[in-house]
């Protein structure tokens, strides 16, 4: 799957989504959890992936507020539609659980893009393959 975009430079994300939601099928974890949100908000918009993470999260309980991978996509899916200031405190939760500086720099640089973008972004889903 992720192999065919390096050919044909796009991603089939309703392909994706089937697979995620056949991952947690066999093999429910947070990470699956957290990845299928972020399938699901390519598919069905930010608004859809941002519902689908936060009641993961609150499902798995208070350790999962402190998985990075969440937080990071939380901060993302919030940036994607226009919450301004919940999007830097997530990108900001987020980088306080980065311990890698690539990744770090990475999320600072979002989140630096989120707060000089303070207008609301409307979702354009991209086109199926």
């Amino acid at each position: 799957m992720h192999c065919a975009r390096r050919q044909t430079a796009t991603t089939n994300w309703p392909t994706l989504l089937t697979l995620h939601r056949l991952l947690r099928t066999v093999a429910p974890s947070l990470g699956s959890g957290v990845a299928f949100a972020a399938v699901t908000a390519q598919v069905e918009g930010p608004a859809a992936g941002l519902a689908m993470l936060d009641a993961l999260l609150d499902d798995a309980g208070p350790q999962a507020r402190r998985f990075q991978p969440a937080r990071a996509v939380r901060a993302h899916l919030l940036d994607q539609l226009g919450h301004v200031q919940q999007a830097v405190a997530a990108y900001d939760s987020a980088i306080d659980l980065t311990h890698d500086t690539a990744e770090r720099q990475y999320l600072q640089h979002r989140r630096d893009h989120a707060e000089r973008q303070p207008q609301r972004r409307e979702f354009q889903p991209e086109t199926p393959v």
